[in-house]
């Protein structure tokens, strides 16, 4: 029922932006703002029930929705200011189902890369014409897994932690002193374990190349 709650808040919250993004420019427009909020409310008040990490990714999630759709509600008038690259007219120019294939990449792309607003002084630079798709694509898998190696290794830590579990030691009545050298202990203490699942993962990562057939001790 919780899951079925988180998912349900999300996706209307979704809906009623994307709905705001094909809106003809128009003073009425500011109002989907309002069911917006409500959405986010409702979710904080009764779709939070457990406090689990899906939830909290859940949060982090909607909330950064509220902000985006606040921007593109009362600050952008999008289909005024907003292009695509290459695109000719403004938004507001076409018809229905065009809107429709226009506002989907701008809700779903929060980088805005290919479009008029995209901070390229933030992002790093496009690679070279010569660069085929797979030869940029491996490296960047490479980078995603070992992104997600060291936060794999970095949650372990700090589930380690007592102050991190839901009913561990309080931060506030231990002191901000103790609470650092309580988790600098535990990190250092550690972090043999944390060496040696990376090396486990390492070795099982490189065990299928080598056509080994044995199984690897951690």
């Amino acid at each position: 029922m919780a899951t079925a709650t988180l998912q349900l808040s999300i996706a209307s919250t979704q809906l009623i932006y994307l709905a705001a993004l094909i809106a003809k420019p128009s003073p009425h427009r500011r109002l989907f703002i309002v069911p917006i909020i409500l959405v986010v409310a409702f979710f904080f008040q009764f779709a939070l029930q457990n406090h689990s990490f899906l939830e909290y990714n859940c949060a982090c999630y909607i909330v950064g929705l509220l902000f985006t759709a606040s921007d593109y509600i009362f600050l952008t008038d999008v289909q005024r200011e907003l292009f695509v690259k290459g695109q000719k007219e403004p938004a507001f120019h076409l018809s229905l189902f065009e809107r429709v294939k226009w506002a989907t990449p701008l809700l779903i792309n929060p980088r805005c890369i290919g479009w008029s607003h995209e901070p390229t002084h933030a992002l790093p630079p496009r690679p070279s014409p010569s660069v085929t798709r797979w030869k940029f694509i491996f490296p960047e898998l490479g980078r995603l897994a070992r992104d997600a190696v060291l936060v794999e290794v970095l949650s372990m830590c700090s589930m380690k932690t007592d102050y991190f579990s839901i009913h561990g030691r309080s931060m506030a009545a231990d002191g901000e002193r103790a609470c650092v050298r309580e988790q600098y202990n535990d990190v250092y203490a550690y972090i043999p374990s944390c060496m040696g699942y990376i090396g486990s993962l390492l070795r099982s990562c490189a065990a299928p190349r080598l056509g080994a057939s044995i199984w690897l001790s951690p």
